[in-house]
């Protein structure tokens, strides 16, 4: 493991089979945090990975927020994982952010890597956020809203059966309030997808099969800004690419070629506050 002390000096453990190393390394603390060090030992670093074991242990969180709002403020040091956020005074969540894509940081608010969550859920599920923040989940409408309640980007990343990845960038993006329907305000299309899917579920309210339900969410089978029915249905069922086009699935349209409905194989939807 390594440990940070006030005496500046940065021990880090590496161990290997029977085998351990140790290694000292300078560390000016006067430094916001000079982490150009270490080569950011997360288990993004293949190399390191494939050959040690780590444990990485902060003893003194240097250049920390204390209580930070949103994930931007958690030290990039930090390898991605849970994190608790405090948007607002009072408000504490749990959030997954991701520190290592680039441009970030960002918290992750939508997961979909396997089939094993259920995302065909309730009102009150997709208001309160449900799933493991180390697998599949929603975080939750609630806390889309207070993330975005400051001016912020949207990512979504798409990666099909066939392997193609893409993703979406928008650079205007907040929900409403629970009061006015949780409303998807969203402009702004970049990225490498061929198809801008979320422009029409602009304006539109959340729905769910038990809520503001216009026999969309009941017919597409999850939750999501309908609109008569929808472009795409990120938390639709999850299925397998068959070669044919499943409307009732995880989907953003004409994802490939000379098909509209592709069943996606994993989804990510994730946020930042704007850099302007």
């Amino acid at each position: 493991m390594f440990r940070f002390r006030k005496n500046s000096l940065l021990n880090l453990y590496l161990e290997k089979e029977n085998e351990t190393e140790h290694i000292l390394v300078n560390h000016d603390p006067q430094e916001a945090f000079s982490l150009g060090f270490i080569m950011r030992l997360c288990s993004k670093n293949a190399e390191v990975a494939q050959r040690y074991k780590l444990w990485i242990f902060l003893a003194k969180r240097l250049g920390a927020v204390d209580h930070p709002s949103d994930c931007s403020q958690v030290n990039s040091a930090y390898c991605s994982g849970v994190f608790r956020i405090t948007p607002s005074s009072g408000l504490n969540y749990d959030v997954f952010c991701d520190l290592d894509t680039e441009n970030g940081s960002w918290t992750v608010f939508q997961n979909r890597q396997d089939g094993e969550v259920d995302f065909y859920r309730n009102w009150a599920d997709y208001q309160k956020g449900f799933g493991d923040l180390n697998g599949n989940f929603w975080a939750g409408l609630d806390i889309i809203h207070q993330l975005t309640l400051k001016d912020s980007v949207l990512l979504i990343e798409l990666v099909s059966w066939s392997g193609v990845v893409a993703y979406a960038r928008y650079s205007e993006f907040s929900i409403a309030s629970e009061s006015s329907g949780y409303q998807l305000s969203v402009a702004g299309f970049s990225g490498n997808v061929t198809f801008d899917a979320m422009s029409y579920h602009n304006d539109r309210g959340f729905s769910t099969y038990d809520k503001n339900d216009r026999f969309c969410a009941s017919r597409a089978f999850g939750g999501w800004w309908y609109r008569n029915c929808y472009d795409c249905n990120l938390n639709g069922p999850y299925k397998r690419d068959n070669g044919s086009d499943i409307y009732s699935s995880m989907v953003w349209l004409k994802f490939l070629p000379n098909r509209r409905y592709v069943p996606l194989m994993k989804t990510r939807m994730l946020v930042k506050p704007s850099d302007d």
